[in-house]
């Protein structure tokens, strides 16, 4: 018993120590057909879907991020099987600008918009609105919209055009609670 209690504390020390390999525990992608047990099969159509080019899985359990491209017609044909999904309310975040993939990733290419995946294996949409323009949306009703400021959790470009895109993305959310869709 006590070999175990010590082998744990001293395996927990060296993941302290070598946290910096957490990297280690992620699987880059590319174009590749990809699955997980934690996902449902709609979730799995659109992390296959013809427009995905680059993401990652892990570094704990089914978490992930795909980036895709293709344009407003792309990011159509995705929401709209998004907005189909039944295991969890379909959350859609704008954000200003481009997305950019993290320097392990297959690819520099900017992209238009990305999936991440939680633990739970729920899904969330983000669109980059410098890629996909506003008026090209057609949000279905059930999909929840809201502005995402997220920072660290996909990368943004610092291009100019952000503080626009930002004004932008208030101006939409605001007529869409003026019809009645209010952000949750």
């Amino acid at each position: 018993m006590a070999f175990h209690r010590y082998f744990s504390r001293g395996l927990a020390v060296l993941l302290c120590l070598s946290g910096g390999q957490a990297g280690a525990l992620m699987t880059y992608h590319g174009r590749e057909t990809l699955g997980v047990s934690a996902w449902t099969a709609g979730l799995t159509e659109i992390v296959n879907d013809k427009a995905r080019f680059s993401g990652r899985i892990g570094p704990f359990g089914p978490t992930a991020e795909f980036q895709y491209g293709g344009g407003a017609e792309a990011f159509r044909r995705v929401l709209e099987k998004f907005a189909l999904l039944k295991n969890h309310p379909s959350r859609l975040y704008l954000h200003p600008g481009i997305g950019v993939p993290d320097a392990q990733q297959r690819t520099t290419d900017p992209y238009d918009f990305a999936l991440s995946i939680a633990l739970t294996g729920e899904g969330t949409l983000h669109v980059f609105i410098g890629r996909v323009p506003l008026e090209a949306m057609r949000i279905p009703p059930n999909v929840i919209v809201a502005e995402s400021w997220t920072v660290g959790l996909l990368p943004i470009s610092a291009g100019k055009d952000d503080g626009v895109d930002a004004r932008r993305i208030a101006a939409f959310l605001k007529e869409r609670e003026a019809q009645g869709k209010p952000p949750q």
